[in-house]
């Protein structure tokens, strides 16, 4: 295990917990009375089960935990990261949104391709969080009306994931008036009563993807969309006014067609490729303020 420049990583092993710590190697690392504390940590891709020993990192900024294998988020571990502006536990086994009272600076929280069957347990979040991703879980309707959840008011969220859940209607996420980017593909939304209320969002609301739902079989799909909400400059993959296709590959020919699938994971990508990039920026700033 090392810390390279503020990141940790863990290749090909199991992490056990907080007895590795002792043995790390770190750098550029926050120094706090002789101790080295890193501001961000990445350990996607491992065969992690568990967040033992994170929370001894009280001045994470990021945590990368993608593509392991944990079953739940360990309040014991998260409570003491107060400092922590984003959370990414995409592709585990976690079944249930917890442990996340203390964080109240969390700006990203990225749980896609897990288990989750509702949206619960934000309410620490609802002034400071900017970009939910929740894709690719068993999210039904009912899922995203709790009061500790979606029900709530969030004051700066612009980017919500919702694709490749069991959503039948989004009139439930009307109240949220800050929201730029809304990710609703592959859902099983039918009708426009369905979205009718996304018209309330059409002040700030600039792109909504909605393909892959039946929705999209109306004749009328694209025009109905943009009079519902005026502001949008893009529906799905395409600008509205021919102005081409966002994430579009260049050049021409070579006969391979992308699939629904593989094409809404590149978008996704896209999404989340843009957040990292924010942060690399955002990494210098935080280790400088903590040296001060």
């Amino acid at each position: 295990m090392h810390i390279n420049g503020g990141y940790t990583c863990v290749q090909g092993r199991v992490w056990e917990g907080p007895e590795l710590f002792p043995h790390a190697s770190y750098s550029g690392a926050i120094s706090n009375n002789h101790r080295l504390f890193p501001t961000t940590i990445d350990l996607a891709n491992n065969k992690l089960r568990n967040m033992a020993g994170l929370g001894s990192l009280t001045k994470l900024r990021k945590i990368d935990l993608g593509a392991n294998r944990i079953r739940e988020m360990d309040a014991a571990e998260l409570a003491p990261l107060v400092h922590l502006e984003e959370l990414w536990l995409g592709k585990n086994k976690i079944e249930r949104i917890e442990g996340l009272s203390t964080l109240k600076k969390l700006r990203r929280l990225d749980i896609q391709s897990n288990r989750l069957t509702q949206v619960e347990n934000l309410t620490s979040q609802t002034e400071t969080l900017e970009e939910l991703y929740l894709a690719h879980n068993g999210i039904a309707t009912e899922g995203t009306i709790l009061p500790s959840g979606l029900g709530q008011t969030f004051e700066l969220l612009n980017v919500l994931d919702l694709s490749r859940n069991r959503l039948t209607q989004v009139n439930q996420l009307g109240h949220l008036k800050s929201l730029e980017e809304l990710w609703l593909s592959g859902n099983k939304i039918a009708t426009f009563d369905d979205v009718q209320n996304l018209s309330s969002l059409g002040e700030s609301l600039q792109t909504v993807y909605l393909e892959y739902n039946p929705l999209q079989e109306d004749p009328l799909y694209r025009k109905k969309l943009a009079e519902l909400i005026p502001s949008l400059s893009q529906i799905d993959a395409t600008l509205i006014g021919g102005l081409g296709r966002v994430g579009a590959a260049s050049g021409g020919g070579g006969g391979v067609v992308e699939s629904e699938e593989a094409r809404v994971r590149r978008l996704q990508d896209i999404v989340v490729a843009r957040a990292q990039a924010e942060t690399d920026q955002k990494k210098v700033e935080w280790e400088a303020e903590e040296n001060k």
